[in-house]
């Protein structure tokens, strides 16, 4: 008989111990699902940024294209240079604005190329709610495209994008055609 009760009382401690360890589990999963989506929200919240406006020595002029597929606004810097010498947009990376992309445009506006620079999608002074790693950026990048080809038609137009700029840009390629 006690050899009974010490298999039940050893079978209760491990259905026990058991029941312990899973829920301690359970817990832990809960736990690192949250950060991750917590994580995930910080990741993905737009960055807006006021981009202010630019000394006299460069100018430019406001740009602010509606984007139709996502109904956002991009907006951007437009500095004219030399008719024949082509347009070059430049797209920032993730979490910055058009600002990061004025040593380049500067540079490139010195040699006659007209420069577009924009802030992406939920970037800068650009409208939206998420960062989406380049599905939506590449919308801005698309409009942008269009609008340069539409004010310059004769022109070609190209594009020079950093880390999530260049996603966009690559993402966008069929309307970069």
């Amino acid at each position: 008989m006690n050899t009974i009760l010490a298999g039940l009382t050893l079978a209760q401690s491990c259905h026990a111990m058991l029941r312990k360890l899973s829920v301690q589990i359970l817990a832990c999963v809960i736990v690192l699902t949250l950060g991750a989506f917590a994580i995930g929200a910080l990741l993905t919240g737009p960055a807006p940024s006021a981009v202010g406006t630019l000394s006299a020595d460069f100018p430019v002029e406001p740009i602010q294209i509606p984007v139709t597929t996502s109904g956002a606004i991009v907006h951007g810097w437009l500095s004219q240079g030399k008719p024949g010498y082509s347009a070059v947009l430049l797209v920032h990376s993730m979490r910055s604005n058009r600002l990061e992309m004025l040593s380049r445009a500067r540079f490139l506006k010195s040699l006659g190329y007209t420069v577009f620079l924009i802030d992406l999608h939920a970037h800068g002074e650009s409208t939206g709610d998420r960062i989406t790693f380049g599905l939506l950026e590449s919308e801005s990048v698309a409009a942008a495209v269009a609008y340069l080809h539409q004010t310059f038609p004769h022109e070609r137009v190209g594009a020079i994008g950093v880390s999530l700029g260049a996603a966009a840009i690559v993402l966008a390629k069929q309307e970069l055609k």
